[in-house]
């Protein structure tokens, strides 16, 4: 939804009519984006892409006759599928509803994580409540749920508590943040690129982290390198390696635990970073290094 935000910020600052459709359930048909949604406005074009925009005219009038909020279904015919480059059409139920209460999108706009709860019964919709991190520590009973999916750090959306709960949860684009430089920086850019991964290689880390964020420790200077990775492992980011031979692991941790880094942070260290593929070149480990990310954030 941080896509749309922008959008349907404006349109209700104009005072439009906004709707918003998410996916709850699919049957055939998939979707590259397991969060998508999209902003409808009358005689405006959509905010957004479902299905990657097969069957984007169908899904317009759809929105403009749905009495909200509803759970309706939606079909993508195979020729639709197909002009998009979908392996298959199919069905897709939608949970159509006002683009407010209930959705923080100031908090979007600004790129913050958001869990996006609505109640579900049978064909009927409840409530939308958008959840911060901090609201969710500590939650219990069906929202423990709702929270379980939030901490996986990945933009999704799922039935929760025997389908009571349509929970989606929301965090900014997937950053890969390289302290230090050399051939194997290099590398982790190019492959990252791949990934739809954004990444910058810095001295030092930004201020604001979050669990969207992986952290990778290049440098060999003890008080550069020590300072990145306390501040990963304080802000609780999605992952934190480093690499470097077992005896600079050691001068890491040792440095760190006089820094007052406890030990249960220091076991979130992957060090040396990446998985055991017997990588050599600095193209290999940069590969070895990503799958280990992606291992992390779906784990």
């Amino acid at each position: 939804m941080y896509q749309i935000a922008e959008q349907v910020q404006r349109w209700l600052a104009e005072g439009r009519p906004v709707r918003l459709a998410r996916v709850v359930r699919t049957a055939g048909i998939s979707s590259r984006d397991r969060a998508a949604a999209v902003g409808y406005s009358p005689d405006q074009p959509l905010a957004g892409q479902l299905f990657d925009g097969a069957g984007e005219t169908e899904l317009v009038a759809l929105l403009a006759k749905t009495p909200v909020p509803a759970l309706v279904w939606f079909t993508v015919t195979e020729a639709a599928a197909a002009g998009v480059g979908l392996s298959c059409g199919g069905r897709a139920q939608l949970l159509v509803q006002p683009a407010e209460p209930g959705l923080d999108w100031a908090g979007l706009l600004a790129g913050k994580p958001a869990c996006v709860v609505t109640e579900l019964s049978g064909e009927l919709v409840g409530a939308t409540t958008s959840y911060r991190t901090a609201d969710l520590a500590g939650a219990a009973g069906r929202l423990a749920e709702a929270a379980r999916l939030f901490r996986q750090g990945v933009s999704q959306s799922e039935l929760l508590a025997d389908g009571t709960l349509l929970c989606t949860a929301l965090w900014p684009a997937v950053r890969v943040l390289v302290v230090g430089t050399g051939q194997i920086a290099d590398a982790l850019a190019a492959n990252a690129a791949l990934l739809g991964w954004q990444l910058a290689v810095l001295d030092t880390l930004p201020a604001e982290l979050s669990r969207s964020d992986n952290v990778i420790v290049l440098s060999h200077d003890l008080d550069a390198s020590g300072a990145a990775l306390a501040q990963a492992l304080a802000a609780q980011v999605g992952y934190v390696g480093a690499l470097g031979s077992r005896h600079t692991q050691a001068a890491r941790a040792g440095w760190l635990t006089e820094h007052g880094v406890p030990a249960d942070r220091l076991a979130r260290i992957h060090g040396p970073a990446g998985l055991n593929i017997g990588s050599r070149t600095p193209a290999e480990i940069a590969l070895s290094i990503l799958a280990e990310m992606v291992q992390v954030r779906h784990g």
